[in-house]
């Protein structure tokens, strides 16, 4: 198969886009798409890529055929400009993009424009977690509850897998009861419901978090 000057162009013609939906994944979780469909999201990055790196730089081949001493030679950009352009754009576009995505910044907006009452996550699991940066007591099917920071979580409610960082039992009384480790797995078929409570993160920090106080 011979590989013409017009399919090296259109390749790396095309990479931007395809590394852009890369970087999407990377930062959001989605529903797994066809192919066809994120092909044309590859596409659309490419085109908003190259608006922007023609409006700062201009645009050029990447690549072209010169004659040199009777021989077909091929020639790559050394447009340092246009190269870095490009390359900066590919990076930061998809960033900024996935921040608002994952922070939900553009569906606030609409919400408070009382134009929708949707967010752009896929899951009301997602939401939860993501908005409410809080420690969480775990109730079990066996009746017993847990307490602790929820430092990993999945990212649907089928998994339904969190880790909870230093994680204390509470017994019948009320009590907290260390368990004296960094952190337990716990699978979704243990547990029956999740409380959030109004204690925001304290980093980590084991001398500096308070638990709630307990009944007398």
């Amino acid at each position: 198969m011979e590989i013409t000057i017009e399919t090296i162009n259109i390749l790396f013609f095309l990479i931007p886009g395809f590394i852009s939906s890369f970087i999407i994944d990377s930062i959001i979780v989605r529903k797994e798409s066809s192919t066809v469909k994120r092909i044309i999201e590859s596409l659309i990055f490419t085109f908003i890529i190259y608006l922007i790196t023609n409006a700062i730089s201009g645009i050029e081949l990447f690549a072209s055929l010169n004659s040199k001493d009777g021989q077909t030679v091929f020639n790559f950009s050394q447009n340092s400009k246009f190269l870095l352009t490009l390359s900066l754009t590919s990076l930061l576009l998809p960033i900024f993009i996935g921040t608002v995505l994952y922070h939900d910044y553009h569906m606030a907006i609409l919400r408070f424009l009382k134009i929708t009452d949707k967010t752009s996550r896929d899951t009301t699991w997602q939401d939860v977690f993501v908005e409410n940066k809080k420690f969480i007591v775990i109730h079990l099917k066996d009746e017993r509850r847990i307490f602790g920071w929820p430092m990993y979580y999945s990212n649907v409610p089928e998994n339904g897998i969190i880790y909870l960082y230093e994680p204390s039992w509470i017994d019948d009384e009320n009590k907290y009861i260390e368990c004296g480790t960094h952190g337990i797995l716990i699978k979704s078929e243990e547990i029956q419901f999740i409380e959030f409570l109004n204690i925001n993160n304290q980093k980590g920090n084991s001398n500096e978090k308070s638990k709630p106080k307990t009944s007398t």
